[in-house]
């Protein structure tokens, strides 16, 4: 017979038995005089003790080294509305007064280091070209005016300079020690946090690779290249641009300058400016105002695997000779074409690339040391770089004279009526007459680059120093031509 449960009497016997098992435990925990929810203080004061030398680690401490000295940069520019300025001058002529809309105030935020107790701050060029107005905000609250003193439009490097006392300084590193999968940490004032708090945003990732080649878009939409930069995964944000990358030693090895990304934001793959390319820059705009760019006078290329096979190097870095000027002092140094270059200054020469992010360092007033294998034994050739100028420059391809193009010249050569430079006279037998160049050709663009100035050609020229090649536009009787040439 099935019966039915009382729940009554179930429930009235599960209490007892409850009541008598609480019963118990406190019993046993009255005599033993230990709480119920027992503590040992000592072993958990060790444990805290513990746990906080573990937390103030290399990277904390490298932090809290450093921290004091990255600075939040921020930058006005007076930029007028383009099109606004055809009714200007109607409305002051007639009325008296401006248009009813001012120019634009543009405000941009960037990061950078104080190097220097004198007031000099490392930071990107990018964070203050055009910049009208610059205010600086260092971390323990202070506010200051910042002065540009020069820039590096190669390395896309610029310094800037405060006035001020008791200034905490950044310790310069090597970063030609440093080592894939090394950590480093990158500071800066990313979305303009530091704006609101001066404590800098710290992110921490490793040494992806060394001696990269980026190449990036300017404010006037030109590609250019960056030669020797420092990739890592740790985390580079809009604002971050020109804030310090250190060791875990809290030395500065590299500046922040820009990310790989497809959404905008960072994904892993940042870039950094070596310090060791960024010393020669820093040195020369403190005592010159500009950077002093030096230049060999030869074109180089990667071992072609023929030649490895050739001479059995197939485990040979180094780059290859293939041209070198006649007037170079490095040709009068002893270096030929052929030769093999597998150390610049000591420091290993792996390929073209590696070459050409250690070119951004010479120096027309520093010897350059190169080891050379020329084919049966090892030498060094040692010589001074010949100093950059645009002249030296323009002359060592063929051209001799260049000059503003005017309005008459516009209508004697049927050209374009907008500024450029006209060609006036050539060398025979030059790297553009051999690309059919001729006289009265007008330069219209390089490298994707409008040209209306000789300061436009220089600063584009300069950004292409240490390519083989060189891509022009030029005007002939009113058609344009596109010519690739290559440079030594």
């Amino acid at each position: 017979m099935i019966k039915k449960i009382n729940f009554k009497n179930f429930f009235l016997a599960a209490l007892i038995i409850i009541t008598g098992i609480l019963a118990g435990i406190l019993f046993k925990t009255y005599n033993s005089r230990v709480p119920f929810f027992s503590e040992n203080t000592e072993n958990s004061l060790d444990e805290n003790i513990q746990i906080t030398e573990e937390r103030s680690g290399a990277i904390a401490n490298a932090v809290n080294k450093v921290s004091s000295a990255v600075v939040s940069i921020k930058t006005y520019c007076n930029k007028s509305n383009p099109n606004l300025n055809l009714y200007r001058k109607f409305f002051e002529r007639f009325f008296g007064v401006e248009p009813f809309e001012k120019n634009r105030e543009r405000i941009s935020l960037g990061s950078g280091a104080i190097i220097s107790d004198k007031g000099y701050i490392l930071t990107a060029q990018h964070v203050v070209e055009n910049a009208d107005k610059i205010e600086v905000n260092l971390p323990d609250g202070r506010k200051f005016d910042g002065k540009v003193l020069g820039m590096d439009i190669l390395n896309d490097l610029a310094i800037i300079k405060i006035n001020g006392d008791n200034l905490p300084v950044i310790k310069m590193g090597n970063s030609d020690n440093l080592q894939s999968g090394e950590w480093v940490i990158a500071f800066g004032n990313p979305f303009g946090l530091m704006v609101q708090d001066p404590q800098p945003t710290v992110t921490v990732g490793v040494i992806s690779a060394k001696m990269r080649t980026i190449t990036v878009e300017d404010t006037n939409r030109c590609f250019n290249k960056i030669y020797g930069v420092i990739q890592t995964d740790a985390s580079i944000n809009p604002g971050n641009s020109g804030g310090p990358l250190v060791d875990a030693g809290g030395n500065l090895v590299g500046i922040n300058n820009s990310i790989f990304s497809t959404s905008g934001g960072s994904q892993g793959i940042g870039f950094a400016i070596p310090i060791n390319s960024a010393k020669k820059s820093i040195e020369d705009i403190i005592k010159y105002g500009e950077v002093k760019r030096a230049w060999l006078n030869l074109k180089i290329q990667d071992i072609p695997y023929s030649v490895k096979e050739k001479y059995n190097l197939k485990n040979h870095h180094g780059v290859i000779v293939t041209e070198i000027g006649e007037n170079s002092n490095a040709a009068a140094a002893g270096l030929e074409k052929g030769d093999i270059i597998t150390e610049f200054n000591s420091l290993f020469v792996k390929n073209r690339k590696w070459w050409q992010g250690y070119l951004v360092r010479l120096s027309p007033a520093k010897k350059v040391n190169l080891k050379v294998w020329d084919g049966k034994e090892e030498k060094i050739v040692s010589f001074y770089p010949k100093e950059y100028n645009l002249d030296n420059y323009l002359e060592s391809l063929g051209i001799v004279k260049i000059k503003n193009l005017t309005y008459q010249e516009t209508l004697d050569y049927n050209l374009r009526n907008e500024k450029g430079l006209i060609i006036k006279k050539i060398r025979n037998n030059s790297l553009v007459s051999n690309k059919k160049i001729k006289e009265n050709d007008v330069i219209r663009m390089v490298e994707n680059c409008k040209i209306h100035t000789k300061k436009d050609l220089n600063e584009i020229l300069l950004k292409h120093l240490y390519e083989n090649h060189i891509r022009m536009v030029i005007e002939r009787n009113g058609y344009l031509y596109k010519i690739e040439m290559d440079l030594l």
